[in-house]
């Protein structure tokens, strides 16, 4: 009933003078010596360890003895070294020291509270990017693109630290759902790194952020402005180049790393292929396209068919006609 109703037990509550012992039923009586053990050893200093061990060593006993009581006398030696070689032994909890986590299974938090983007304008917009890169390499493995998730690393002086990209995209690893990026774990940096800056985020965007990237050995670091209020261009990029970013100049930027041109339209920031000079679509512009192609090319097939029909009847027509006026 104690655990129904969320309140914890307190096993140190039972005394060697327990007052209501007659008055409880027989399993409850038998426990009674265990709760005694309990509080007797809880005040001497003793471990928890060493409480539970006794505890466990009371419940081997009694078992043996619950035991020997039914067995006949000329097997009671017999059972008695069967219940002997299953005592437990208090050293055995202290014979392997506790292991520490691998990189692979330590576990790191993934969230901070903090929301996931400035504004709506700022959420929009990392969506969309996000989606059209997806769809850009949804055929290839290797690349590996996300964003708005803490990405874990060491600084020079080995400690672990975490920043949250709003956009990254990684070249050379495994395409899979992650909870983090973990620069332990994956030994490789990301390649490109998106922000998408605001008023309250510049000054770090253009600070501790663009360090930090730099000597992780990120190539490529853009900012954009969704609200064209605080950048300069509203959007900008570098390229490192001797452990520095060098500023790109221009207002269509071109990524050597993704083979991508981003360009400002109407305060909103595309990527376009520059060999076939289209925008990326995300996902879902993409389907869309697909089934237009699609409904295009069976109406194309079915005006095909249709004039092959007419084109058959014209001749039977023809056919008919000639054979007529012979």
């Amino acid at each position: 009933n104690h655990r129904r109703a969320g309140i914890r037990p307190k096993l140190t509550l039972a005394s060697a003078a327990f007052p209501v012992k007659s008055t409880l039923p027989a399993p409850h009586r038998a426990m009674l010596p265990l709760t005694v053990l309990y509080t007797r050893q809880g005040g001497r200093g003793k471990s928890k360890v060493d409480i539970i061990v006794r505890i466990l060593s009371f419940i081997s006993e009694r078992a043996k003895n619950i035991a020997l009581r039914d067995v006949p006398a000329h097997q009671s030696e017999e059972v008695e070294h069967m219940t002997a070689s299953r005592e437990v032994q208090p050293d055995s909890f202290m014979d392997s020291p506790p292991t520490s986590p691998t990189p692979e299974t330590e576990y790191l938090p993934e969230s901070d509270g903090k929301p996931m983007a400035e504004t709506d304008v700022h959420r929009t917009q990392m969506i969309e990017l996000l989606e059209c890169l997806a769809e850009y390499y949804r055929a290839d493995p290797r690349v590996y693109v996300t964003g708005n998730i803490f990405l874990y690393f060491r600084n020079h002086e080995g400690e672990r630290q975490s920043i949250s990209p709003d956009i990254f995209v990684v070249r050379g690893v495994e395409k899979k759902l992650r909870r983090i990026y973990n620069l332990d774990v994956e030994k490789k940096a990301p390649d490109v790194v998106l922000e998408l800056t605001s008023r309250h985020t510049k000054v770090e965007d253009l600070g501790n952020k663009r360090v930090i990237y730099a000597d992780l050995g990120v190539s490529e670091y853009f900012l954009f402005d969704p609200l064209d209020g605080t950048l300069t261009p509203q959007l900008r990029g570098f390229r490192l180049q001797g452990g520095e970013y060098i500023p790109m100049v221009g207002t269509r930027l071109a990524s050597e790393v993704l083979g991508l041109d981003l360009v400002v339209e109407d305060d909103q920031l595309r990527l376009y292929n520059p060999h076939t000079a289209e925008r990326l679509r995300t996902h879902a512009e993409a389907e869309a396209a697909r089934q237009e192609a699609e409904a295009a090319r069976r109406e194309a097939e079915a005006a095909r068919r249709e004039a092959e029909a007419e084109n058959t009847r014209l001749r039977e027509e023809l056919a008919r006609l000639r054979a007529g006026q012979g």
